[in-house]
């Protein structure tokens, strides 16, 4: 047998010496758990602090520890910050844009237009959950509504899913005038396969935490397909789970929805296209500029699919809307702001301007930022007025 060539304890070679530790402060633990766990008095202290005395945070920390005895770091009061943004603390409330709006109505007929002086579409988010507060207690309030229920329809996005938070937000407080009885229906399919944010079965969720004491609450979800092939449309329709959703929008008395610009390389559709060249060819030879309802639009109206070779699955096609506006007083609220894509911006002010400018109409309210009602304006009227506002955070330098 071989000699093993490790030697014994006794005649093992010594440790190499630790290498002496440079003298220093020694490293601070940091832990960002994302919550600063902030009592609301301590942000609203620091706000001020921050808003009106123009104190860095790590001043801000240090005179509330001194205060109160607390143990913050600049990064709690950050945390606390992004938690009161988050939950609807601190809000940008942006004044209406009278002009714009006068403007815009001279074009969308008949549509009740709210021009925010925002460039976000954060900025719009209150006013149009308060809107649909409004609307649900409107129909609530119509002699026509003998049951006592109202049923909102959602379709999906980034969009949506931001203002389903928003108005859930405000079902938390006791509101007067609310029906007895909510259903949320879910419009359409999510695009996104492995990112449910933009599906309305996923986020209509987030309504369950709401008391009943407030308001009942039930659901109507869409189990589909985001997109089907043309011929098998009518046959998806028909399948059981599905079929029943489709009778039960008839019943929808507000449909809310967002609306994006092909030319936005965050479009949902225009990207899920990518994979069809044939229909994305037609649609781009029809004069596509959007989509609402993952539904293609032109310049002259909805775009027909029944060529196409898949189309988004929808509880409604767009044609339909302006005779159940018309006959069921059904409410379309377009909540129009700029693409929400991180560091984009992009407004989409093509698609208001076909949207505004068909007859029938299909929407009833509007809420849009000013920047896409300024540049509408443009398309309407293109005489001069004075510099164009920018298309993009990028673009705004």
């Amino acid at each position: 047998m071989p000699a093993d060539p490790t030697p014994p304890p006794s005649q093992a070679e010594p440790a190499p010496p630790a290498s002496p530790k440079k003298a220093g402060k020694p490293k601070r633990k940091r832990t960002r758990k994302g919550k600063s766990g902030m009592r609301p008095e301590l942000i609203s202290i620091a706000w001020e602090m921050f808003c009106n005395r123009l104190l860095a945070v790590k001043a801000i920390a240090l005179e509330l520890n001194k205060a109160f005895g607390t143990s913050l770091t600049r990064e709690s009061i950050y945390d606390g910050f992004k938690t009161a943004v988050e939950d609807g603390l601190f809000r940008y409330n942006p004044p209406p844009h009278i002009k714009l709006a006068a403007a815009l109505r001279a074009v969308g007929t008949g549509v009740d237009i709210n021009v925010l002086a925002t460039g976000t579409f954060d900025g719009l988010v209150d006013a149009a959950a308060e809107l649909i507060i409004e609307r649900i207690q409107a129909v609530a309030r119509d002699r026509r509504n003998s049951n006592r229920t109202v049923h909102v329809g959602f379709a999906g996005g980034h969009s949506m899913n931001r203002l389903v938070k928003r108005v859930r937000r405000l079902l938390l407080e006791p509101i007067r005038g609310l029906p007895e009885n909510i259903v949320w229906h879910a419009v359409v399919g999510g695009f996104q396969v492995k990112k449910l944010t933009t599906d309305p079965n996923a986020f209509l969720i987030y309504f369950d935490d709401v008391p009943e004491s407030h308001v009942k609450m039930s659901y109507v979800g869409l189990h589909v397909p985001c997109v089907v092939h043309s011929k098998d449309f009518a046959t998806t329709r028909d399948l059981p789970g599905v079929k029943e959703a489709f009778e039960a929008a008839n019943r929808i008395d507000i449909l809310v929805t967002s609306a994006s610009s092909w030319s936005d390389e965050h479009c949902l559709l225009h990207a899920f296209m990518n994979d069809y060249s044939e229909s994305k060819k037609k649609l781009e030879a029809a004069g596509v500029v959007g989509d609402m309802l993952w539904q293609p639009l032109s310049a002259n109206g909805p775009i027909n699919m029944e060529d196409l070779e898949i189309r988004p699955v929808s509880l409604f096609d767009l044609s339909e809307l302006p005779n159940r506006i018309a006959e069921q007083h059904m409410k379309v609220v377009l909540v129009l702001g700029p693409c929400g894509a991180r560091d984009c911006g992009k407004s989409k002010p093509e698609v208001l301007k076909a949207i505004l400018s068909y007859e029938p109409g299909l929407i009833t309210d509007l809420v849009v930022d000013s920047i896409t009602a300024e540049k509408t304006k443009a398309l309407l009227d293109p005489s001069p007025s004075g510099p164009a506002a920018p298309n993009s955070c990028r673009d705004s330098g």
